[in-house]
């Protein structure tokens, strides 16, 4: 009996944490992570005490951490394994992009936190707390060190100034590219339209036509 309680009590610390964690990276998704306070996200996660986040994370920086641990478990390793096992083989350059951006692209069709989860990195960005986005570099340090050498050996014909810039073209859409898309939608033609996984598919998929074509494109002299 002693024993089944104590394995309750490991679970509903466990579930707690998650959800934490999941309430965390939706506030700061939708607000930024200068404007959620620490009592906040006790209170949207449903803790009865409103310091359970001092509980289980200690400060903001653990939480930060915690939910780039989980973003590295859940998005980048296995992001990392895909990117492995394509550029093993032999793989196209879109296939390779499209492998090298399934972190950044893919989380918001593969978990209904997905969405919340590329907001986050983005708002991370802006945060100022150096411990969690040391963390987060070398998480992605990795994976982006891989896929732009398997991209760079696909075009060995571009020099290597022209290749930088092209490669920063197409990094600049895939992290900050969905915001500016996003109030693009908010005025003129796309006013009414809104999101659906089927637009963000199609987005992505012709975000690879145009990052192939581009990366193919001839050097203007």
């Amino acid at each position: 009996m002693a024993r089944l309680l104590e394995t309750m009590t490991l679970e509903d610390h466990k579930n707690t944490k998650e959800r934490i964690l999941r309430t965390a990276m939706h506030l700061y998704a939708q607000n930024g992570l200068n404007a959620v306070t620490l009592r906040q996200i006790s209170i949207e996660a449903g803790c009865a005490n409103t310091a359970a986040v001092h509980y289980h994370f200690g400060n903001r920086s653990g939480l930060l951490l915690a939910i780039v641990a989980f973003l590295d478990d859940t998005i980048w390793t296995p992001g990392y394994q895909l990117l492995q096992q394509t550029v093993a083989g032999d793989a196209s350059l879109r296939s390779i992009i499209k492998a090298g951006l399934k972190p950044y692209k893919e989380a918001v069709f593969d978990f209904p936190w997905g969405g919340d989860a590329q907001a986050f990195l983005f708002h991370l960005g802006e945060s100022g707390d150096e411990q969690a986005l040391a963390a987060f570099d070398k998480t992605r340090h990795r994976h982006e060190t891989l896929f732009k050498r398997s991209v760079r050996a696909a075009l060995p014909e571009l020099t290597r100034s022209v290749f930088e810039q092209r490669w920063q073209f197409m990094m600049t859409e895939a992290i900050a590219g969905q915001w500016v898309r996003k109030r693009v939608m908010q005025s003129g033609t796309e006013a009414s339209r809104e999101w659906t996984p089927t637009l963000e598919r199609n987005y992505l998929n012709r975000y690879l036509d145009y990052t192939v074509g581009g990366l193919n494109a001839p050097v203007t002299r």
